[in-house]
């Protein structure tokens, strides 16, 4: 069987193999053997034909085998292929935005959009839900506030033009009098689109 030499040449038999393969990992978590494939129904092809297919994906990068003895697994490869090239998607239906807007319309602070976000994504798909949040470089402060909450430390609260509240808590060196703080939180917000990057 000649060999696949890059991804932009998978064929559709090595297309639907890999997918298929990822769904049933995904599935029951155990590594897919060609007797698995061989048996799910999809495939014209006999255990050993299927093996050739999946031994050239390996060797594209796009599988691995755990043990000598054991079946395929999909490499993060093989996982960013399925999703870019293989995964069908559809358009969010009206009822599925408003419930969105709803759940997270009231939720200020990042932990509570996020926590909101993670339930709604595996309430609309079945299936575990998992968020996680980007860099704040290029996170737009509208408003900013310290308050002393220690001797020496400080709470920084940090509204943005997006309504999401952040509170870090920073260590101070030296005590900062009202009079310095209201100076600093000026200076921080004084022009219009300062980003911070404190994350």
């Amino acid at each position: 069987m000649q060999k696949l030499e890059h991804h932009a040449d998978l064929d559709s038999r090595g297309r639907e193999v890999l997918r298929e393969i990822v769904i049933q990992h995904v599935s029951t978590g155990e590594p897919i053997s060609s007797r698995s494939l061989a048996k799910c129904g999809r495939f014209r092809l006999s255990s050993a034909s299927l093996r050739n297919v999946m031994a050239d994906l390996e060797d594209l990068g796009f599988l691995a085998q755990p043990h000598t003895s054991a079946g395929r697994v999909p490499t993060d490869r093989g996982y960013r292929f399925f999703i870019e090239n293989l995964m069908t998607s559809r358009a969010l239906t009206r009822r599925e935005r408003e419930t969105i807007e709803d759940e997270v319309r009231h939720a200020n602070e990042i932990d509570d959009v996020l926590h909101h976000a993670s339930s709604l994504l595996s309430k609309l798909s079945d299936q575990v839900g998992i968020v996680f949040m980007p860099t704040l470089l290029q996170f737009t402060v509208r408003s900013m506030d310290f308050v002393q909450v220690a001797e020496s430390k400080i709470m920084c609260i940090i509204v943005g033009v997006n309504g999401v509240v952040v509170n870090k808590i920073i260590a101070a060196r030296q005590t900062f009098s009202t009079e310095k703080k209201r100076s600093i939180r000026s200076s921080c917000t004084r022009e219009n689109g300062w980003r911070a990057a404190i994350i």
